[in-house]
């Protein structure tokens, strides 16, 4: 019996959806804090060699070319701020943003080792990563997002899902040692550990994660290959090795969310626990509320709140989008479940991202629809 083969999904709705959400993401990253003055504001404190909330002097130069220098390290100005533990509700946001981001990673990168994705432009994620880098990945992985459901391939069978174990194995040492490295070290304080300097050129390091991680897992991947191979085990547990691997992406996206979530609603029920700027600043309102990205112009606030809202945004969209695309990737398969009708499918996703948040969902949905795949081959191959 031949296993099933599924067709590509175009996207549809929900391919729609992903555009329409990176139209948002262009409002709410780019042309609002152009048009609000936060960019220009975050260049010209560059230009002023002035950096963290107490502007301290640092080293600027990198190029002598002087447009550049100051674009670049207003990026740095901003990655700076956010591991500079100086505005709390900054500081708590990087907690499930950090998580997020790692998971959103890992499924990134599974996509783009899969056998069925070679070739194809799943496979290019840290070309993407790295844009994002640059335009905001709030913008940029929709537009991703959308493009991979709608790129056209004839069918999907169940043994398109496949990723080479020392593939699969090295891509979570890879995100952390790429990833979450660099960012503790980042976040180490300055002036009392680190030097203002130091911590300036590790903060540039960080903002290259995703090329980083990318060195660290071609690195790897020999040396896993050749670890299998010697202990036999480099074809066989396929099941095994990919819940391995999601079930680490789920607790990095899902336990700092649910850190998060504890955080917000201690802070708004018990506010006489916490110092009154802790509560203020890690009030459910003031980190659930969105500022309106469509105000353009809208007057110049504080520049931790700017920094803040344009956090908040990068976060949901990220989370959103990761969590609309493996939705459509799930709903490709109701008919290998038949205990789900696609309402239900739907309704049970939405339950999963209120529960674990937008990307511990997605990890969820792909870890779901895989393992339909993997049993159907399985079926197929005992038939």
């Amino acid at each position: 019996m031949a296993p099933l083969q599924l067709k590509s999904p175009r996207g549809g709705p929900l391919s729609l959806l992903l555009f329409g959400i990176a139209i948002t993401g262009f409002f709410a990253l780019l042309a609002f804090p152009i048009t609000d003055g936060f960019f220009g504001a975050m260049i010209l404190q560059a230009h002023n060699q002035k950096i963290g909330a107490n502007h301290s002097h640092f080293d600027t130069a990198l190029t002598n070319w002087t447009l550049f220098d100051d674009l670049t390290n207003a990026l740095t100005l901003f990655f700076y701020d956010l591991v500079d533990a100086s505005s709390a509700d900054i500081t708590l946001l990087m907690v499930p943003f950090g998580g997020s981001a790692m998971g959103v990673w890992l499924l990134g990168m599974i996509e783009s080792n899969r056998k069925g994705n070679k070739g194809r432009l799943p496979a290019f994620y840290t070309t993407m990563a790295m844009l994002g880098q640059l335009a905001g990945l709030g913008f940029i992985s929709p537009i991703f997002y959308a493009m991979s459901l709608r790129e056209q391939r004839a069918s999907w069978h169940g043994s398109d899902v496949t990723v080479a174990p020392e593939a699969l194995y090295t891509i979570p040492i890879s995100i952390f040692l790429g990833m979450a490295g660099p960012t503790a070290l980042a976040a180490l304080p300055a002036p009392s550990v680190l030097s203002i300097n130091q911590k300036v050129n590790l903060v540039r390091l960080w903002e290259m994660f995703p090329f980083l991680v990318y060195l660290v897992h071609l690195a790897l991947t020999p040396l896993a290959r050749w670890i299998l191979e010697r202990s036999g085990q480099r074809d066989s547990h396929r099941r095994q090795r990919l819940q391995f691997v999601y079930s680490i992406g789920f607790l990095w996206s899902a336990a700092p969310y649910w850190y998060w979530l504890a955080m917000v609603f201690s802070a708004s029920a018990f506010p006489f626990a916490f110092a009154p700027k802790i509560t203020k600043a890690w009030n459910f309102r003031h980190m659930l509320r969105l500022t309106n990205p469509f105000l353009l112009g809208s007057p110049l606030p504080p520049i931790p709140t700017a920094e803040f809202w344009f956090l908040q945004w990068d976060f949901w969209l990220i989370g959103v989008s990761c969590f609309v695309w493996a939705l459509s990737l799930r709903l490709e398969t109701p008919k290998l479940d038949a205990l789900y009708l696609k309402g239900g499918i739907v309704v049970e996703a939405l339950a999963y991202a209120i529960a674990l948040g937008p990307v511990g969902a997605a990890i969820v949905l792909i870890w779901q629809r895989d393992m339909l795949l993997i049993k159907d081959d399985d079926r197929c191959k005992q038939a």
